[in-house]
């Protein structure tokens, strides 16, 4: 009793005396600031009771703030508000008579903010508790009407063991002898770079015939008589085919880097790019609506008699923004119709022209420019552009752009152009049985191909072809809608404009009373507000490397890169005016049984792409004057006009997006049954922080296990921005059939990530071109159009006993940096590590602390193609042999004779070989072996692929020689064997060097084409 009337001293006077448990409740949960240890840098904190427990290193220092957690007499266990020292511990309120703690001002003040900040949170667990019974009651009361499978991962198993590939197999302890053996030989060998110590050692620049030479900067073999400056070091060379791999890894990277540091840039500078902050809260206009409440938490509609009023809700289906209602309203009475935004070019030229050609905004009414309204329709329409051409990644896993589906098709550089806007395929107006409005909307993309006619002018196609890239992309958004609305913020606030302005038509049309306050409710609007902004999507460039002979060229012998050039424009207009919105009937059935699930608008897009086209589309903007099923209507403006007109003094034809809802029949509006409306003691209830604090917490009961997978795959912080919002968050509709739309689509995503795993961890898998499959900012925007050599020097061969051996593979990629590393829009990690001869690829989860999961073990091979499961690019040099059928004949002239400097199978000895090219087709290969033996292979299966791996050291046209395949057979015979048992490696380099001269006619002058050191070679800047 003594020591916890010590504490209740400490406590000050808010704590008085009474009995012990009173005191000791009292104490518990005060705020206390630290006024003790001022000499001592701070008080002690200790990990126990009791003082003699662990002492932490760190002291608690004077004047900072503890929560009171726990207290047993003069100890108290506490939690750190702010302040320096541990966040946690037990500490003494005394020491030699002087208080270490003390109730200040300063803690007060800082009491009352966390208990404000407790209530907050008990609050929000409230109504997400409120929430989750929503979402059970809904699949029980519709479990029996409809299956839907659980969202379950396991369902479509990414990975299977069974598919892995096979491949070479030891016994379990031999292969894990051998891995350790190979893993240990590799990290004593490899360097930095990946690249092998004996092989630099080897090539030192010089052979023991004495000549000496300049090694490539980047793969360490000989220069030939072509070769490239390295642009930081005049000094240094490197082959053609190196240079263009340089370019490949530094240029596209360093190109894309720069774009988008420029495009942030003017991000920044023009306000482009959403912000949670901009969306209204209700509390700003609920005084103007009447509300008798503080609405903190979401507000509906009731129907109250020949009029409405604003209550709290619960349901995220019924919500509504006041501020956006009120501006609709005042559209609505003064026009007659909805918002409406349009986004065009300030100079028509500009259509191809500079990347930073201006657009204009245009309102209707041009009231709306800074207003909340205008703000949202603005950056909807704009950030839509932007993925529809691929400037950020697109918010559903495996969703291809416009232009990856061009580059998928193989007609990336062909001219087209088009158009794509949003419909709304379904429209209701929905009542529940406690008189809640509900706007019910089911929304999606459609597409057309345009074409030029014969007045010059873009028309719609009669025909638009089903795999136009704009048409897919519209069908992929359609398909995904509902998940790309829950995922992006501008789209859930655009989606809540649409269902403000169907709300402001049906009040208006429906003869009930409105108060003259809900029209002034608009909020404020901003006082400087750009009209014009750049267009920082319309540039699509791309780069071909091609390099020939081992020089970078283009199929002209001019230049090794080409681009391309596309743009879009567009707008918004809801259409909504053609509703007919009546009177909504009752029906019985529950909001929650299996009503349908809400769609939610998103920005209006008039997309006009084209390319290669010498005129700018047209880019005026007018609603349909019928339904889309008839037929495409002809622009009947000049393309040079712009739109200074107003936007609905119109064209015969739509040139954007049509969201008319005249094709439905509202007459007879259905109704959603179940009670909406929330209890006045209710308002306050608001999800919030809560929800995340809920999907993160394993252990938190406020979120089943299954709805808690749902949430978190749906709001994948790498594809939403949702968590922004704060407690401005709305969670998704409880809607039965809305939530299994999710499911369904959060399925199809990770078969998605099923397909990329299997391509990932089998040998077909190309770094450097993923496929469609993978994102299409894995594939650089600089390609080259022959293969680089690999550090490897063989061919890929599953390993699956390796693969067995998780624990010894784990151990060495714990410290292993690897040399693929990319993610992809989700967040997904795969990595390739190399040890030697050894690659090993992993996959990741989004999560840092996700495992990493080890897929594939693959070693590198030398042997024949035919005996391996050759990477794709392998396989399709293989079949380009396999093509040259034509069987040489000792008359055959040669054409062209070329020189090859490379690697060994195992990488680590220099080979060189020529290859013949026959005037009447036929290709012939011969070098001499270590064993001292001279080949001739004639038509070679694996030509293509050794090329590929080696370089280039000269070549020539040499017909005018006159040597025929014949005279070279009889030259290889002369000698074959002449170095058995074994030949050096000048010796081999030797004989390729005399087949070259023989056959090129040079005569024996110089013998090597090899850079000579202090020499200069044919180079070609950059």
């Amino acid at each position: 009793a003594e020591s916890v009337g010590a504490m209740a001293a400490v406590a000050g006077p808010m704590a008085e005396v009474k009995t012990v448990d009173e005191q000791m409740e009292d104490v518990k949960h005060l705020v206390f600031e630290v006024v003790g240890g001022n000499q001592n840098g701070g008080i002690v904190v200790r990990t126990g009771l009791g003082i003699s427990s662990k002492e932490h290193e760190e002291r608690l220092k004077p004047g900072s703030l503890i929560k009171a957690l726990e207290h047993d007499g003069l100890r108290v266990k506490y939690e750190l508000l702010s302040g320096e020292g541990p966040a946690g511990g037990w500490v003494s309120t005394k020491a030699a008579g002087r208080e270490l703690l003390r109730r200040t001002e300063k803690a007060v003040v800082a009491e009352a903010e966390v208990l404000a900040a407790d209530a907050t949170r008990n609050l929000q667990a409230q109504a997400l508790s409120i929430y989750s019974k929503r979402l059970e009651l809904g699949r029980e009361v519709n479990s029996s009407h409809q299956h839907f499978p659980g969202f379950n991962r396991t369902t479509f198993p990414l990975w299977s063991a069974d598919s892995r590939l096979a491949g070479a197999s030891l016994p379990e302890d031999e292969a894990r002898q051998q891995l350790r053996r190979v893993l240990g030989d590799s990290s004593e060998s490899t360097t930095a770079d990946g690249a092998s110590e004996e092989s630099h050692e080897a090539d030192d620049g010089a052979d023991s015939d004495g000549e000496a030479f300049v090694l490539c900067r980047a793969c360490n073999l000989p220069n030939g008589q072509l070769a490239y400056a390295d642009e930081e070091d005049r000094n240094c060379f490197m082959h053609g085919e190196c240079k263009a791999q340089w370019l490949l890894k530094e240029c596209g990277p360093t190109r894309r880097e720069q774009e988008a540091e420029v495009k942030r840039a003017r991000h920044a500078a023009f306000e482009i790019g959403w912000k949670p902050e901009l969306a209204p809260r209700n509390t700003a206009t609920a005084e103007l609506f009447g509300c008798a409440f503080s609405p903190k938490g979401m507000c509906c509609l009731v129907l109250r008699g020949d009029h409405t009023e604003v209550a709290p809700t619960l349901e995220p289906a019924a919500a509504v923004n006041l501020e956006y209602l009120a501006l609709a309203l005042q559209v609505r009475r003064s026009e007659g119709t909805e918002p409406l935004f349009s986004l065009d070019p300030v100079d028509e030229g500009s259509q191809g022209g500079a990347n930073d050609s201006m657009q204009a905004k245009r309102f209707e009414p041009e009231w709306l420019a800074g207003t909340s309204v205008g703000e949202v329709m603005f950056q909807a329409d704009y950030h839509l552009k932007e993925l529809s051409m691929g400037e950020f990644a697109q918010p559903v896993v495996g969703m291809l752009s416009c232009f990856d589906h061009a580059e998928a098709d193989g007609r990336a550089d062909e001219a087209w152009s088009g158009r794509e806007w949003f419909v709304v395929r379904k429209a209701e107006m929905h009542v529940s049985e406690d008189g809640v409005l509900v706007p019910f909307l089911k929304m999606g993309v459609e597409a057309r191909e345009q074409v030029v006619g014969l007045d010059g002018r873009l028309d719609d196609a009669p025909v638009t072809r089903p795999d136009h890239p704009l048409v897919k992309y519209a069908e992929a958004f359609t398909q995904n809608f509902d998940l790309i609305a829950e995922r992006k913020g501008v789209v859930y606030q655009l989606r809540e404009v649409a269902k403000a302005s169907i709300l402001a038509k049906y009040l208006l049309e429906s003869g009930l009373r409105v108060q003259q306050s809900w029209f002034t409710a608009g909020g404020e609007v901003s006082p400087a507000y750009c009209m014009e902004v750049p267009q920082l999507w319309n540039d699509h460039c791309f780069a071909r490397i091609c390099v020939e002979d081992g020089e970078i060229v283009d199929d002209k012998k001019q230049s090794g890169v080409l681009s391309r050039r596309h743009g879009l424009y567009g707008g918004v207009d809801f259409g909504i005016d053609r509703f007919r919105l009546a009177a909504p009937s009752r029906v019985a059935t529950s909001v929650i049984a299996g009503r349908a699930a809400l769609g939610r608008p998103a920005s209006s897009l008039m997309a006009t792409t084209a390319s290669g086209l010498s005129m700018g589309p047209a880019r005026q903007f007018a609603r349909l004057t019928g339904p889309l099923a008839m037929a495409p209507t002809r622009v009947s403006a000049p393309l040079s006009m712009g739109l200074s007109a107003p936007l609905r003094a119109g064209l015969a034809g739509p040139q954007g997006v049509d969201l008319s809802l005249e094709k439905f029949n509202l007459s007879a509006a259905t109704a959603a049954g179940g009670e909406m409306r929330a209890a006045e003691d209710e308002a306050a209830l608001n999800v919030g922080a809560a929800f995340w604090a809920a999907v993160d917490d394993a252990d938190s009961d406020l979120l089943n296990s299954e709805d808690r997978d749902l949430f978190k795959a749906v709001f994948n912080p790498h594809l939403s921005d949702r968590r922004a919002e704060g407690d401005m968050f709305l969670p998704p509709p409880t809607s039965y059939s809305h939530i299994q739309t999710l499911k369904r689509l959060l399925r199809e995503e990770d078969a998605v990530r099923g397909r990329r795993k299997a391509l990932f961890f089998s040998s077909k898998f190309e770094a450097e071109s993923p496929g469609s499959v993978f994102p299409s900012t894995w594939t650089s925007g600089v390609q080259v159009g022959v293969r680089a050599p690999t550090k490897s020097g063989g061919l890929l061969q599953p390993r699956p006993d390796y693969l067995k051996q998780t624990e010894i593979l784990r151990e060495v990629l714990a410290s292993a940096p690897a040399e693929f590393d990319r993610r992809t829009e989700d967040g997904m990690r795969y990595r390739v590590y190399r040890f030697g001869s050894l690659e090993v690829r992993t996959v990741q989860g989004h999560m840092e602390d996700d495992e990493e999961e080890i897929g594939a073990v693959f070693s590198h091979s030398g042997e024949s193609l035919a005996s391996l499961e050759a990477p794709g690019w392998a396989m399709r040099a293989m079949q380009a042999a396999a093509n040259r059928v034509r069987a040489l004949t000792e008359g055959d002239r040669i054409s062209k004779v070329t020189e090859y400097v490379g690697r060994s199978s195992c990488g680590r000895m220099r080979v060189s070989f020529v290859v013949f090219e026959a005037e009447a087709g036929g290709v012939a290969l011969t070098e001499e072996k270590e064993d001292g033996s001279v080949t001739w292979q004639e038509n070679p299966k694996d030509l293509d692929l050794r090329t590929s791996l080696a370089k280039v050291v000269r070549s020539a046209e040499c017909l005018k020689a006159n040597v025929t395949i014949g005279d070279m057979m009889r030259f290889q015979a002369s000698q074959n064997g002449r170095d058995w048992p074994q030949a050096s490696r000048s010796k081999c380099k030797k004989y390729a060097q005399y087949a070259y001269v023989k056959a090129s006619g040079e005569g024996p002058r110089p013998l090597s084409g090899f850079m000579k050191s202090g020499g200069a070679p044919i180079w070609v800047r950059g």
